[in-house]
């Protein structure tokens, strides 16, 4: 360690000390330049020492999350509060099932016989187009898909038991499995799952649930795509009418009003005025739909429809009103028109709230009245109910996949997404204290393994040339256990790293940006829940993942912290001062830490380097030098609001100074070299507060 000293009497005028009896001078505009300057070269520097492609993985990583958890929500919201719907199925008279039903939103996704429904389908194929969407789905996304996930899962089992093999030994049969076999089989299924049950596991109860998960799921993952997509008939709904003949469901309307004296406004009696609405009913519940002539550009077939609409307002139903009225700029002689109507929801049209004043009663609100309209015949809703039909097509089919298998497979594939970063990231942070230790695929594994073995199998001395097979099988499975692989000359301690306590100082520290993070997702989910729009949702709901995805690159040590020692920087603090890297706040404490040294020079004998004219002299030294030299790493040393007491040495005086929080103290430095397994603090400059707490408590 390198202390930097300085004269005891120099105490007084330290400007760590004297910053906080009075305010500094006001920067000029040459200075408020410089500084912005340095600001936007330091900046681009930065982006071009960026890691980009660790930075656009894991944004890719949190967009493909993001996307998973996002459909699971919104699938599981639509399918439960009855808000909204799933594609076009049910939507246009044919359920999901070939059932026909008015009412949209009343299939129920969750019923057992809608496993093996493909109840989530869309488009018009013929059956060559379909058959080969079909073929390319089961081949891509489950022959494919089992690929990839297989290579980002063997690839992660393999760091992460090569940085636990550093703690604990695993089998034989294990470390063939993962770092040889490399591949999901019932073979290597059965191996991990006895392994881990009885013999020996990865060393977390966790971890092993997790990896025999993922080795089922993927081992069942073409099979579970292929049951999981589909193709089927397209099916058209129709309706009987009562000549016998089929009416398309689509050339049904609903019946708006009826104007019994038509010819008074050059109509036909029971002028029949639609509204618009199509034939389907939204909800069970109040069959409210939502009608053309809503928009704000209605078609002009709205036109006589919204006129009479207007007119009953004014004058009533069933030309109750003696007197004369008027319609369209043309008065009529009393009585007023004789105008009924069936059943009225919504703003629409008038009439919902209409009270009859001879019964007191509001007739237009009973569904039950409903009515539909096609070449001028009414059918009752009980009529077209019971008389629907979904008849299939024979030259069109749809493609799709079964709702209730493909949210079990978003489940999984959400678990096995967050499961195998956590198990990446435990393994990447865990590596680098064994620096040239490599994960021992292909030959190298081979190399492996046979000296494990033979070292493990001469001790016990079982001889591999005078047994057979089977028996040395049962031989190592009953003296040794299955086996024992591990490294021991990189064995580490498991407090070195602790992940748990790492992720939790984590998510404390940066709990606002998770909580922008998740306000975005908020935002997403109410701005989609009420309206059905999804766009904005997407928008919303990504612009979270980016949020994250940027925080992690900022402010995690995985994508900016670029010394070779993992550290947890949260526990580098007590209740009276702690360490922060300097890059926090590089230009002010280069800028203080300069000022003290000038003021002491003999600070710069125990150096190799200085002495600077200014702060923007250090940066530019730092960034040269230090910034991207990972065996260094130089650490602001940041006191809390309390008090600082020093004895003088020689006079037994004692003085006390009052610091505020976030008072800088000096810099301290580490060098590590994980491939000598050293780390030694490299520097420690403190001169405004030696013989003080401060060195001790950040010596500890």
């Amino acid at each position: 360690m390198l202390a930097a000293q300085m004269d005891e009497s120099s105490q007084s005028s330290s400007p760590f000390i004297s910053k906080m009896k009075r305010p500094a001078p006001p920067m000029s505009w040459q200075s408020w330049r410089g500084a912005l300057t340095e600001a936007a070269r330091q900046s681009w520097k930065d982006i071009l020492a960026a890691r980009w492609r660790q930075f656009i993985l894991f944004g890719f990583y949190m967009f493909w999350l993001s996307m998973l958890l996002g459909q699971l929500v919104i699938m599981g919201f639509n399918t439960t509060s009855g808000s909204g719907s799933l594609g076009d199925d049910g939507d246009q008279g044919c359920q999901p099932d070939g059932q026909f039903s008015l009412y949209k939103n009343s299939f129920d996704w969750w019923a057992p016989r809608a496993f093996f429904e493909i109840s989530l389908s869309a488009g018009a194929f013929s059956f060559a187009n379909v058959k080969v969407i079909d073929i390319a789905a089961q081949v891509v996304v489950g022959r494919g898909g089992q690929a990839l996930l297989a290579f980002i899962s063997w690839c992660v089992f393999a760091k992460y038991l090569t940085a636990k093999m550093t703690e604990s030994p695993i089998t034989y049969a294990t470390f063939w499995v993962i770092f040889l076999h490399q591949e999901p089989t019932l073979v290597s299924t059965y191996r991990l799952m006895r392994d881990f049950l009885f013999r020996r596991g990865p060393g977390s109860i966790t971890a092993a649930a997790f990896m025999l998960f993922t080795v089922v799921f993927l081992l069942v993952f073409p099979t579970f795509v292929n049951s999981m997509t589909g193709y089927k008939t397209t099916n058209e709904p129709y309706v009987k009418g009562f000549d016998q003949n089929m009416i398309l469901l689509d050339k049904l309307d609903k019946v708006a009003y009826i104007v019994h004296d038509g010819h008074r406004i050059n109509q036909t009696d029971d002028y029949i005025l639609r509204s618009y609405e199509g034939p389907m009913i939204t909800t069970l519940s109040s069959g409210i739909a939502r009608s053309d002539c809503s928009r704000s550009t209605p078609p002009k077939e709205c036109d006589a429809t919204r006129d009479i609409s207007e007119y009953t307002k004014k004058y009533g139903f069933y030309g109750l009103l003696d007197e004369e009225t008027e319609f369209n700029g043309i008065t009529l002689p009393a009585p007023a028109l004789n105008v009924s109507a069936f059943y009225l929801t919504g703003s629409t049209f008038y009439g919902e709230q209409y009270t009859d004043p001879r019964t007191g009663q509001q007739p237009f609100r009973d569904i039950n009245r409903m009515q539909y309209v096609s070449s001028n015949e009414l059918y009752s809703l009980e009529h077209v109910s019971s008389q629907g039909s979904c008849q299939p097509s024979s030259d069109t089919y749809q493609w799709g996949a079964s709702f209730p298998q493909l949210f079990v497979m978003l489940v999984a594939l959400s678990l096995w997404s967050i499961g195998i970063f956590a198990m990446w990231y435990k393994a990447h942070r865990r590596l680098p204290l064994a620096e040239d230790l490599k994960v021992p695929s292909g030959w190298r594994g081979v190399l492996e393994l046979s000296r494990a073995m033979e070292a493990e199998l001469t001790d016990a001395g079982i001889d591999l040339a005078a047994t057979s097979d089977r028996q040395a099988k049962r031989e190592i499975q009953k003296r040794l256990r299955g086996g024992a692989v591990s490294f021991e000359d990189y064995y580490l301690s498991k407090k070195d790293y602790r992940f748990r306590l790492e992720f939790i100082a984590w998510l404390k520290k940066e709990r606002w940006w998770l909580g922008a993070s998740v306000g975005c997702f908020a935002v997403a989910f109410g701005i989609w829940a009420p309206t059905g729009i999804a766009i904005p949702a997407i928008i919303f709901w990504v612009l979270g993942g980016v949020v994250l995805a940027v925080l992690w690159y900022i402010k995690s040590p995985i994508m900016t912290f670029k010394f070779n020692l993992p550290i947890n920087l949260s526990r580098l603090e007590n209740d009276r001062l702690k360490l922060v890297p300097l890059e926090d706040n590089l230009e002010a404490w280069a800028e203080a830490y300069v000022q003290d040294a000038n003021r002491n020079p003999h600070v710069y004998d125990w150096l190799t380097y200085g002495p600077f004219a200014d702060g923007a002299d250090y940066v530019s030294w730092y960034n040269e030098t230090s910034r991207d030299n990972a065996s260094e790493l130089l650490l602001a040393i940041v006191l809390k609001a309390g008090t600082v007491t020093r004895e003088d040495p020689s006079t037994g005086e004692v003085t006390t100074t009052e610091v505020t929080d976030g008072t800088f103290a000096g810099l301290c430095g580490l060098s590590s070299q994980p491939e000598r397994a050293t780390t030694d603090i490299g520097q420690l400059l403190v001169s405004s507060f030696q013989r003080t707490f401060v060195v001790a408590g950040e010596c500890k």
